[in-house]
């Protein structure tokens, strides 16, 4: 089944990595090593869409919607 994993950061800048690829860093809430060990737990893959703004109440309405379970960190 598929679940929607919803997360909350903030975009901060930093030096563009040597690589020809779309990468952000991220600030999140906690201290990162704990949200790592929380990501990894629940079996998260690798890749993420990242949006600006906060739609996270937009985005757990629809997970609901389309019966998708919900991983919130």
């Amino acid at each position: 089944s598929y679940r929607m994993l919803i997360s909350r950061g903030e975009s901060i800048p930093f030096a563009t990595l040597p690589c020809n690829e779309l990468h952000a860093m991220i600030k999140v809430d906690k201290p990162v090593k704990n949200y790592l060990k929380e990501l990894i737990s629940c079996g998260v893959a690798h890749h993420a869409i990242a949006v600006h703004g906060n739609c996270a109440e937009q985005l757990a309405r629809t997970a609901e919607f389309m019966r998708i379970e919900i991983v919130e960190i």
